[in-house]
């Protein structure tokens, strides 16, 4: 309708991850006059295997350039509790004002081919509130150079609330060695009854038994599926956005992360992590050593092939 309207609207989407649109759905999409381009569209041809592999996984709503949402939310019927009830959905998407919009606006022009050039001033990272966002060729693993700095930092407590989590071996490392130093670190993730992936859980098995090993505490979050994206460290920094801890996130596809230097940001964060506990179960040990040998021969089949997860 505001399409029909006069409104500017271009939508930029992932063909991987949008390949259940039907073509008469993105007809009529055009034909209401939204500007419509997929990322990495599917073409048979020698970049195919190049392409399919990394996919913009980023999620950015800019409304007339001044507000802008980003995190976790994709646009589907999933995350609705219209549709969905008690079963929709566990995300988390945060409102983006200031000059962090500004950066918004730039990432999704230079993706849309808008912008030709790279921009220093929009590509400079601020001390303050600001957006991280990975591109094509440049900096694609910005976003886990600035979790790394803030684990590094830490020195009371970290809260990651992780919808796949599959760390590489640094963050492991990092994390242990937090924990060692006095750090409080909690992890939650998807149970394996609630997440959509079912191989992610088979892949981090090992991970979280070797990191409840170390005196990591780890939970599965209960009921409904998980998409959250947040890590709190300390009282000081936070950061939210489309980022999962796991190779894709890390090393493959295009994220945006918005890294938050408010109390205001971390204290909601916090107590968003808190409810979040109440709706999880603490991971024991037994229960990730109590599983067959097949199953184990499974789990470690699936781990050494991580790095496309």
């Amino acid at each position: 309708l505001k399409a029909k309207a006069g409104l500017n609207i271009k939508m930029h989407i992932d063909a991987m991850g949008s390949r259940l649109l039907s073509q008469n759905y993105i007809d009529h999409l055009k034909q209401n006059g939204i500007i419509f381009k997929f990322y990495h569209p599917f073409r048979f041809n020698h970049s195919f295997l190049k392409h399919i592999n990394k996919r913009d996984h980023r999620k950015i709503i800019i409304i007339d350039s001044t507000i802008a949402y980003i995190g976790g939310m994709n646009l589907f019927s999933l995350i609705s509790h219209q549709y969905n009830g008690k079963q929709a959905w566990r995300d988390s998407h945060v409102k983006i004002l200031g000059h962090m919009v500004d950066k918004l606006t730039y990432t999704f022009k230079r993706n849309f081919n808008e912008i030709k050039h790279r921009s220093k001033r929009f590509e400079r990272f601020s001390s303050h509130n600001d957006i991280v966002s990975t591109t094509n060729r440049f900096g694609r693993n910005y976003i886990r150079h600035f979790i790394h700095r803030y684990i590094k930092r830490s020195k009371k407590e970290i809260g990651i609330t992780m919808a796949y989590f599959i760390p590489d071996l640094q963050t492991i490392l990092l994390l242990i060695r937090a924990h060692k130093r006095g750090v409080k670190v909690h992890i939650i993730t998807n149970s394996p009854e609630q997440c959509d992936v079912a191989l992610v859980n088979r892949i981090n098995r090992p991970i979280l038994k070797y990191l409840i090993k170390k005196g990591l505490k780890v939970y599965y979050y209960k009921n409904r599926m998980l998409h959250a994206k947040s890590i709190y460290f300390d009282d000081k920094f936070a950061t939210i956005g489309s980022s999962n801890m796991n190779y894709r996130s890390f090393f493959r596809d295009l994220e945006v992360n918005a890294f938050l230097r408010q109390e205001k940001w971390v204290d909601h964060l916090k107590t968003q992590f808190k409810q979040d506990l109440q709706n999880s179960r603490q991971v024991e040990l037994k229960e990730l050593k109590n599983i067959s040998i097949w199953n184990k021969a499974v789990d470690m089949f699936f781990y050494m092939i991580r790095s496309f997860f």
